[in-house]
């Protein structure tokens, strides 16, 4: 089944406070998707990977890089046994079989604390068949699998305010959420935090995404330092993105 249907935009907006509202978003779509066309011969994954005119307007399109939050070993080892999900779900592989694997660049707008105020980072997988990313999917269908992912979650705010010297993490939590009717079949989390610094607490939320529609994965982590992350932005991306699969 081939998704064409895109929901609407809306672009970020920046403003200065006294009390600064800050918003990170990993959003982690994996988005599988059938070939189209009466040959059914899926399309390479480079043709679906976001483009400068996906983007609102103000949004900069940069190299792509290594902007996921960063795991031991050990610490992707136990995210993929609670959530019994392959590393492909949301990490690099080195497997590019006839171009099944391609980047994004990723895109910044504005200026936060030395960084972009929003960043979105994303990448195509093409699977073998729709099943190795169903069945997985299907197990995050309970309330119980959010906690497999606070490592990461962790490690994205971590990586950010929460990195600093003199910064402390408070309230941290993580629960599912719905992604609404984007593919096939989908699962969301959700964690939130406060960082109390020097200036006062910033609040902080991160998102991860999975959506299949077919047989090809999209993986998109965004990230919003300065107010919340855009989530009907978020949604319309990975509509794109599923529907040029």
């Amino acid at each position: 089944m081939v998704r064409t249907r895109c929901a609407g935009a809306r672009g970020p907006r920046v403003g200065a406070a006294s009390r600064v509202r800050v918003s990170a978003a990993v959003l982690v779509a994996a988005v599988v998707v059938a070939g189209c066309g009466s040959s059914g011969v899926a399309p390479a994954a480079r043709d679906a990977v976001l483009r400068a005119d996906d983007v609102p307007a103000g949004y900069k399109p940069v190299t792509h890089g290594a902007f996921e939050p960063q795991l031991s070993k050990a610490e992707e080892d136990a995210l993929f046994g609670c959530a019994q999900l392959p590393a492909w779900f949301m990490f690099r592989d080195d497997d590019d079989h006839g171009g099944t694997r391609a980047d994004s660049p990723d895109f910044t707008y504005g200026r936060f604390a030395g960084g972009p105020a929003q960043r979105i980072a994303s990448k195509v997988r093409i699977a073998p068949s729709a099943d190795d990313v169903r069945i997985p999917l299907a197990g995050l269908d309970h309330d119980a699998v959010a906690d497999c992912f606070a490592p990461l979650f962790r490690a994205g705010f971590a990586r950010g305010l929460g990195g600093r010297p003199k910064v402390t993490t408070s309230d941290f939590a993580v629960r599912r959420r719905s992604l609404g009717g984007i593919g096939d079949q989908s699962a969301a989390f959700q964690a939130t935090a406060t960082m109390h610094t020097g200036g006062g607490p910033v609040h902080q939320d991160l998102n991860l995404y999975f959506v299949r529609a077919g047989r090809a994965l999209v993986t998109m982590y965004a990230a919003g330092f300065d107010s919340p992350t855009d989530q009907r932005l978020a949604e319309q991306l990975l509509s794109i993105m599923a529907s040029r699969l």
